[in-house]
C-alpha cells in the first residue's frame, strides 16, 4: 500500500484503503457491496462516499496507480524480455444469458 501513498488526500485514502482491503478478502462475487460488507466499511463513512471515491479521485489518479505499478513489476522482468499487459475487458450482462467468471 505504501506504494499508492501520497496520490491520494486523507479522506480518500481511507476510501482506498478499505476498498483494497475488501478486494484482497473477497473470494467469490467482486462488487463494491461486498468490499463494503466485508470491511465493515459503512461504520466509518456513508456506503456513497465510496461511489464519489470512485468517479473522482479514484478515476483522476488511475493512471498514476497503473505506473507505479508497472514500475514496480517491471524489476522482475528481464532486460531483454518484453513487457506484456494484458487486460480483460468484458463487460458485466445485466440481462439475459450471463457470462460464467466475468464478476470475478
Amino acid at each position: 500500500m505504501s506504494l499508492f501513498q501520497g496520490l491520494f488526500t486523507a479522506p480518500s485514502w481511507q476510501s482506498f484503503v478499505l476498498l483494497a482491503w475488501g478486494w484482497a478478502l473477497t473470494s467469490e462475487r467482486h462488487t463494491l457491496t461486498t468490499y463494503l460488507w466485508l470491511t465493515g466499511a459503512t461504520r466509518v463513512k456513508h456506503f456513497s462516499r465510496f461511489y464519489v471515491f470512485l468517479g473522482s479521485a479514484l478515476y483522476n489518479a488511475r493512471w498514476q496507480l497503473w505506473a507505479r505499478i508497472i514500475r514496480l513489476a517491471a524489476q522482475w522482468v528481464p532486460a531483454e524480455a518484453p513487457i506484456v499487459i494484458e487486460v480483460d475487458d468484458s463487460t458485466k450482462k445485466k440481462a439475459g444469458t450471463h457470462i460464467e467468471g466475468v464478476d470475478r
